[in-house]
């Protein structure tokens, strides 16, 4: 959650002192968890190129004050868990990489305003921020730091000061981007340097070298391992916790993301699609502005194939879509059914830029409140005294997606050629009958807005072991009592009255509301 505090306004007069001057006058300040760590934000996100990405787990940020102006920002968090020239450079396994990497920090951002221009400041506030952080990181955290990294764009600058501070310069990150259709290495790499805090670091991280024969991993826990130490770098909302008011659960995340998706391992029948389930599960869950394949596998695959394998376990993998949804369905009526819960059908709707994607068109898209090219989904969610979660959902298709027109994009997509148009209604009584069929929902009540309440046949097909409360129209007609029903008498003009009508008078709905 973000301090609330009204950030001061910043002093950009030019600063244009010698080191010598200032040196006397510079206060560094940690400020996790105070009023000024917004101001932190608020100049990262302004002036570095990176800009600003919420974290939590593990970090320091410093604010380096010059008298009473803020000057520069600092931060260092949890190191990359695989890093070709630093793990070359350490000489450690996988098996001790594993268990020391909490030793080994990243100063992720290092930012001087852009109107101080004070000759060797940057060297030397890089060395103030290590004589802080040496002491606040196991303060704050009980782990000592033996090892710092950081990157440099070299298309940007020079690491100078890194240099001139004594960081170690060890080589190139594997950068790699996007040609044509495919991932290809290119030649923005980032420099890496390394700072060790100890003289030692090797053996206190328990190095032994390379020389040490492998030990054999399984291939599915290999790539559960390496999601666990993944998980220790979060881009998590950071002030998820506190809005959710639930306990500090940080250090047991990785191991809890771990058992819940292991549970699905055995719906597949490789250890690769499994890795990939977890680096796009991770992607949804992350803060990543576009949660689409290709950020998700740059962000979360450390594999230069990493994007065109992501896409290609998206659309050609195969596993056991009905285990799968039986294991997700079985873990959540374990702690969600009850004889008082609630089956609520809806839909919503997911915007999109393209035309490509399997059932979009230009339709009502609830999430945005108006007629936008989208996807859109029903589902049945379920509420109870124990709690609410999603049970179910399908796509919908726009019946145009039938059409010869979209032959080919239903090919493209694999779209099944068993499948035809179905409404809404239609898909949400499919769901709510299979859930009924399952057993695993105890339910009372059925939920429903007008889309679904303004259909008899969807309600005339609700069992009759459900309650259901179902949004209409305001002009709907109802009766108020019970009404009786004849064949109205001849009156002498006309054909005969053949048809049975009601002698009750109807009311409008709203008319009714308005007497409470």
């Amino acid at each position: 959650m973000e301090p609330r505090n009204i950030i001061p306004s910043i002093d950009d007069t030019p600063l244009a002192e010698g080191i010598f001057k200032i040196k006397s006058a510079l206060r560094i300040e940690l400020v996790n968890r105070t009023e000024m760590e917004a101001l932190w934000n608020q100049l990262v996100k302004s002036y570095h190129y990176l800009g600003h990405n919420k974290t939590i787990g593990p970090r320091v940020k410093y604010l380096v004050w010059f008298n009473e102006r803020p000057i520069a920002a600092i931060s260092y968090n949890q190191a990359s868990y695989r890093l070709g020239v630093r793990d070359t450079f350490i000489d450690w396994n996988d098996e001790e990489r594993k268990k020391y990497l909490h030793h080994v920090l990243n100063n992720n951002r290092f930012l001087i305003l852009p109107w101080v221009h004070v000759k060797n400041l940057a060297s030397h506030l890089i060395a103030l921020s290590i004589k802080h952080l040496k002491h606040d990181w196991p303060l704050l955290y009980g782990v000592e730091p033996y090892l710092l990294e950081t990157f440099v764009d070299q298309d940007k600058y020079k690491g100078t000061c890194y240099r001139a501070a004594n960081w170690h310069y060890v080589g190139e990150t594997s950068g790699f981007g996007k040609v044509g259709i495919t991932y290809q290495y290119h030649g923005n790499k980032k420099g890496v340097y390394l700072y060790p805090l100890k003289k030692n670091f090797k053996q206190l991280m328990g190095c032994t070298g390379r020389h040490k024969p492998p030990r054999v991993h399984n291939k599915s826990n290999k790539y559960l391992e390496m999601v666990s130490m993944q998980l220790q770098k979060n881009t998590w909302h950071e002030g998820i916790l506190e809005e959710a008011k639930v306990p500090d659960i940080i250090d047991k995340l990785p191991e809890m993301f771990n058992n819940y998706i292991s549970r699905f391992a055995d719906c597949f029948k490789r250890a690769e699609p499994i890795a990939n389930l977890y680096a796009y599960t991770r992607g949804l869950l992350s803060n990543l502005e576009r949660k689409s394949v290709e950020p998700i596998a740059l962000e979360f695959i450390d594999n230069p194939r990493g994007p065109r394998n992501l896409q290609n376990f998206m659309k050609n993998a195969q596993w056991d879509e009905e285990k799968a949804i039986k294991i997700y369905q079985e873990g959540l009526s374990e702690r969600l059914s009850d004889d008082e819960g609630m089956l609520t059908v809806d839909e919503s709707g997911f915007v999109k830029k393209g035309k490509n994607s399997v059932g979009v068109a230009r339709q009502y898209c609830s999430s945005v409140g108006k007629v936008e090219n989208s996807q859109v989904g029903v589902f049945v969610g379920y509420s109870g005294p124990k709690g609410y979660g999603l049970i179910s959902a399908q796509l919908f298709m726009p019946e145009k997606w039938f059409g010869e027109d979209y032959a080919q994009r239903r090919q493209d997509c694999a779209v099944p050629d068993e499948l035809t148009f179905r409404t809404k209604p239609q898909i949400g009584l499919d769901l709510i009958h299979k859930i009924e069929e399952s057993g695993l929902f105890k339910a009372k009540w059925i939920g429903v807005d007008c889309l679904y309440g303004n259909s008899k046949e969807f309600l005339d097909a609700i069992s009759d072991k459900y309650w259901y409360f179902a949004d209409i129209h305001n002009n709907t007609q109802v009766w108020r009592t019970q009404p009786t029903f004849k064949v109205p008498e001849y009156k002498g003009r006309g054909p005969r009255p053949t048809k049975v009508t009601a002698t009750t008078p109807t009311k409008h709905v709203s008319k009714i509301a308005e007497d409470g």
